[in-house]
């Protein structure tokens, strides 16, 4: 596979060699972030003694961090969405 790859790279210009590795380092680092967000997450919930109620959930609301990754979360269900739309 290596070979493979490495046979096919002189064919490639600069730009998409350069747009390539971009791509591939956002992709580390997605998976790197996510990685420890889920992580956090699952000490901290296995730090409860019981899981939060409704009203708790409702008040974590509040919180700024929680509704910017909410609004992503939601922005990227759109994009799917409208993606699933045209295909």
């Amino acid at each position: 596979m290596l070979s493979l790859v490495s046979d096919n790279i002189s064919f490639i210009d600069e730009a998409a060699l350069q747009k390539s590795t971009k791509v591939a380092e956002e992709i580390m680092a997605l998976g790197w972030t996510g990685g420890n967000a889920v992580r956090m997450a699952n000490a901290q919930t296995e730090a409860l003694e019981k899981p939060p109620g409704l009203f708790s959930l409702m008040s974590s609301l509040n919180d700024p961090d929680v509704r910017r990754s909410l609004h992503f979360f939601i922005g990227a269900m759109r994009i799917i969405g409208r993606q699933m739309k045209n295909d």
